[in-house]
C-alpha cells in the first residue's frame, strides 16, 4: 500500500474534536456481492499513518476524559491497594525439588525459586526473576517454567512483543547461567526427554497456529536445525504436547473446536515411535491419560453431547476395545480430569457450579467434592506428583477471593495452602449473588442471569447503575472467580450482571452448539433478553446501563448495539472481533483456518449469508448508538487493532447522536492488555470512570464501611 506522509489533526488541537480517519474506498468482492470498506487500508501495521491516527485517537481519549482524572485515579488506587505487595504462592513438587512462586513489594512481576525436598531447612533459591526482563522489555509473559528431570536445567517460554509467540530460553540451574538457546515462535512449553539432553516443543506457523514438534538439543543453538518429529499439516487444527505425570509418555495433540486426535511416544523405547490412539473423527472430542500403563480417556464417543471417561489398553487402543467406565448423570458434565495415586478425580458441573467427582480405583468407589456456594470458580492447581495423595485446587467466586486447597484423598481432608489477602477493609459479607433465570424470546430455554450487588444498596431501583458482562463464543465458561476491580463498581452501586448466553459453555456442549455457526444470533437474542429481564424488573434503566465484552464478547456487543441500542446507555468493549466477514475471509491472518467451526468459512455462500446478518462492522446504520469505550491491542495476535479502529472510525462516521466514542490502543500490550499485576489496572480504571461518568455518578468515594 502508498504510504502517505502524515498531516497533523489540528482541529484535535484547537478544540475536543474526534480525530477523522481518512477515507480510501476498497472494493472486496465475494459471492459476486460488493463491500465497500473505507477504512481497509488501517491493516498496514507500522505505516507512519496507521500509527499517528492511534497515536492522535488515543490522544483524544486524554483529553475528553480528563475530567475523570480524580475518579480514575481513586479507581486504580483502590484496585491496586487489594493487591498484597509480598504474596508467596504455594509450593509444588517435582523430581528432587520443590518450587514456588513469590512476588516482592513493589514488583510488577513475579520471581520463581526452588529448594531441595530433602532439605526444608534450606533457603529458596531464585531462579528466575522475571522484573530482570522488565528492566529491558516493554511487555513480558512466561507462558510455562519446564524444569529438566535431572534439575540441571530451566526452560522457560517468555513473550517480549504481547504477540503470544514465546521464545524458548535455557537457564543453567547449576551456574545460573543463561545459555545461548533462544528458540522463537513457539507455543512456550516444552517437554525434556528424561535423558535431560533435549526436549520437544512446538513450533508456530506464519499465521500463529502451532503447525509443528520439534526436538531440541542443548548446545545446538540454531533453532532452524532441530528435528521436525510431526507435521499437522490440516490448517484447522493446532499440535500441541503434554507429558504423563509418570514422565514416561509424551502425548502429541492435534486439535480443532469440533475435532481431536492424540499419539504417544513411550522415552522408554529406542527410537521416537508415534502411537497413535485413535484417529481423527469429525466431531470426536477425546482427552487421554496413561496410568499403570491402561490409557483412560475423556471422550464425547458415539457422538455424546457430553463426555465420559473409558479405558482401554496402550497395545490396541482402538475403539472397539473401548470400555465404559465412568458415566455423568442427566444433566451433569465432564469438564476436565487428573488421576493421582489410584484415583481420578472429575471436574463436573451442574447447573453452572462445578464440582469434584472422585472415584477410588483400587475400591471403586465414588464420592463427590462440591461447596455450598451460590455461584463460584473451580479449577484443578499443580498436580505434578502422580503418587501424591493429595491433589490440589483453587475455588472463588465473584465476591471471595482466591483460596488455594490440598484434599487429602485417604484422610478426606481439606487444607488451606493459600488464601489471597486484601486490605483490611474488604468484608465479602457486605456484597450478595444472586442467579436468576430468564426465559428466551421463544420460551425454549431459560438463560442463567448472575446478578452481584452491594447490601446497602436496594437491588430494585431504575437508578440503580448497571453492568452487564457476556461473551459466549468457543464453548467458554463464564466462571464466577473472584474480580478485584469489580469490588469498586460494586461499593458505588452498581449491579453486575452475568449472563450466560448460549455459544458459552455454562450448560454444557449442548449449549454452546446452540449458539454457534448458524446458531449464532442465539448469543445476540439471550443477551438482550437478559438485558430487558434487568430493565422490566426496574434492576435498573436504560439510561444506567452498560454492557460489557471482550474479543469474541466485543462482537456480542457490537451485534448488540446494532440490533437494540436504545437499550444501553454505554458500551465498553474491549479488544473485538468486528470484522467478522473480511477476517474470516482471509487465511493469513491469525486464527482464521482455525475458526472455521466456530463462525463458518464465508467464502461458502450459506456462511456468507448468515454472517452478513450479524457482523457488526458490515450493519453499522445511520442512528443513534450508546457511547463506547473501545480498546485495541497494537501487538494483538488474536484480533488485529485494525478491528476497533476500523469500528470507531465507520462508527462516527454513521452515528447520528452526539455520544462519545473512545479509542484506547495499548502500543505495548497484548491481547489481554499490558503485562504485570499493576497495569492492567490503569485500563480498567479509566473504562469504569468512563462508564460512571455516562451514567451520572457523583464522585464521593466508596462505601467501605
Amino acid at each position: 500500500m502508498r504510504k502517505f506522509t502524515p498531516i497533523l489533526f489540528l482541529s484535535l488541537i484547537l478544540c475536543e474534536e474526534a480525530p477523522k480517519a481518512r477515507k480510501i474506498s476498497q472494493q472486496l468482492k465475494i459471492h459476486n456481492q460488493i463491500r465497500t470498506d473505507n477504512y481497509y487500508w488501517m491493516n498496514q501495521k507500522d505505516d507512519e499513518w496507521v500509527l499517528n491516527y492511534l497515536n492522535q485517537e488515543n490522544i483524544y481519549r486524554d483529553k475528553v476524559l480528563n475530567h475523570t482524572k480524580e475518579l480514575k485515579n481513586s479507581l486504580y488506587n483502590e484496585m491496586i491497594s487489594r493487591i498484597a505487595k509480598n504474596e508467596n504462592l504455594p509450593a509444588f513438587t517435582l523430581n528432587e525439588y520443590e518450587f514456588r512462586k513469590i512476588y516482592k513489594e513493589e514488583n510488577d512481576y513475579e520471581i520463581y525459586q526452588r529448594r531441595l525436598i530433602s532439605d526444608k531447612k534450606s533457603e529458596w533459591m531464585s531462579i528466575l526473576d522475571l522484573n530482570e526482563f522488565s528492566e529491558i522489555y516493554n511487555y513480558i509473559d512466561v507462558g510455562w517454567i519446564e524444569p529438566s528431570p535431572n534439575g540441571q536445567y530451566l526452560a522457560f517460554g517468555i513473550d517480549i512483543v504481547g504477540n503470544y509467540r514465546f521464545y524458548i530460553k535455557v537457564i543453567n540451574l547449576i551456574t545460573g547461567e543463561l545459555l545461548n538457546e533462544h528458540i522463537p515462535n513457539t507455543w512456550g512449553k516444552c517437554i525434556w526427554h528424561p535423558e535431560n539432553n533435549r526436549f520437544y516443543y512446538s513450533e508456530k506457523d506464519k499465521t500463529n497456529r502451532n503447525s509443528t514438534i520439534k526436538e531440541h538439543w542443548i548446545g545446538f543453538n540454531k533453532s532452524t536445525d532441530d528435528k521436525i518429529i510431526f507435521e499437522e499439516k490440516d490448517e484447522k487444527f493446532s499440535v500441541y504436547l503434554n507429558q504423563s505425570k509418570s514422565k514416561k509418555y509424551m502425548f502429541i495433540g492435534s486439535e480443532s473446536t469440533n475435532t481431536t486426535e492424540f499419539s504417544f511416544i513411550d522415552f522408554e523405547e529406542k527410537d521416537l515411535n508415534i502411537v497413535k490412539i485413535m484417529p481423527r473423527k469429525e466431531g470426536h472430542l477425546y482427552y487421554p491419560m496413561i496410568y499403570n500403563d491402561l490409557l483412560y480417556i475423556l471422550t464425547n464417543k458415539d457422538h455424546q453431547v457430553e463426555n465420559k471417561i473409558i479405558t482401554t489398553s496402550i497395545s490396541n487402543s482402538s475403539i472397539s476395545n473401548w470400555t465404559d467406565f465412568i458415566l455423568p448423570d442427566n444433566e451433569h458434565t465432564f469438564e476436565d480430569f487428573i488421576i493421582l495415586k489410584d484415583h481420578i478425580i472429575c471436574k463436573a458441573r451442574h447447573n453452572l457450579n462445578p464440582y469434584f467427582h472422585i472415584t477410588n480405583l483400587k475400591t471403586d468407589s465414588t464420592y463427590t467434592l462440591d461447596f455450598d456456594h451460590e455461584l463460584y470458580y473451580l479449577d484443578f492447581k499443580d498436580n505434578y506428583n502422580l503418587n501424591s495423595k493429595y491433589f490440589r485446587f483453587e475455588i472463588s467466586s465473584p465476591i471471595t477471593p482466591e483460596i488455594i486447597y490440598d484434599y487429602d484423598l485417604e484422610e478426606n481432608e481439606l487444607i488451606t495452602k493459600y488464601k489471597r489477602r486484601l486490605n483490611k477493609t474488604y468484608n465479602f459479607n457486605k456484597y450478595k449473588i444472586e442467579r436468576h433465570y430468564v426465559p428466551d424470546r421463544d420460551n425454549n430455554v431459560k438463560i442463567p442471569l448472575t446478578l452481584i450487588f452491594h447490601k446497602d444498596f436496594n437491588l430494585k431501583n431504575s437508578q440503580n447503575p448497571a453492568l452487564i458482562y457476556g461473551y459466549g463464543a468457543y464453548g467458554s465458561i463464564t466462571d464466577s472467580y473472584f474480580v478485584n476491580s469489580y469490588i469498586s463498581l460494586l461499593d458505588r452501586g452498581v449491579i453486575i450482571a452475568l449472563a450466560h448466553v448460549r455459544g458459552s459453555g455454562d450448560l454444557g456442549r449442548q449449549w454452546y452448539i446452540d449458539g454457534k455457526m448458524f446458531q449464532k444470533m442465539n448469543s445476540f437474542t439471550d443477551f438482550i433478553d437478559c438485558t430487558k429481564y434487568l430493565l422490566e424488573n426496574n434492576y435498573t434503566s436504560s439510561d444506567k446501563l452498560f454492557a460489557q465484552g471482550t474479543s469474541a464478547g466485543g462482537l456480542l456487543m457490537g451485534t448488540v448495539a446494532n440490533l437494540e441500542p436504545n437499550l444501553y446507555k454505554g458500551m465498553l468493549i474491549e479488544v473485538p472481533f468486528m470484522d467478522v466477514i473480511t477476517t474470516m475471509s482471509d487465511a493469513s491472518i491469525p486464527l482464521t483456518t482455525q475458526e472455521y467451526e466456530e463462525w463458518g468459512d464465508p467464502k461458502i455462500r450459506d456462511y456468507f449469508d448468515y454472517m452478513m446478518k450479524y457482523s457488526p462492522y458490515d450493519n453499522i446504520e445511520k442512528k443513534n448508538y450508546p457511547s463506547m469505550f473501545v480498546t485495541a491491542s497494537y501487538n494483538d495476535s488474536q484480533v488485529g487493532y485494525w478491528e476497533p479502529a476500523k469500528y470507531v472510525a465507520k462508527m462516527r462516521e454513521f452515528k447520528t447522536d452526539n455520544n462519545p466514542i473512545i479509542l484506547s490502543t495499548d502500543m505495548t500490550g497484548s491481547h489481554s492488555g499490558p503485562s504485570g499485576r499493576y497495569s492492567g489496572y490503569e485500563l480498567i480504571a479509566l473504562e469504569y470512570a468512563f462508564l460512571l461518568d455516562q451514567v451520572g455518578f457523583i464522585h464521593q468515594g466508596s462505601r467501605t464501611k
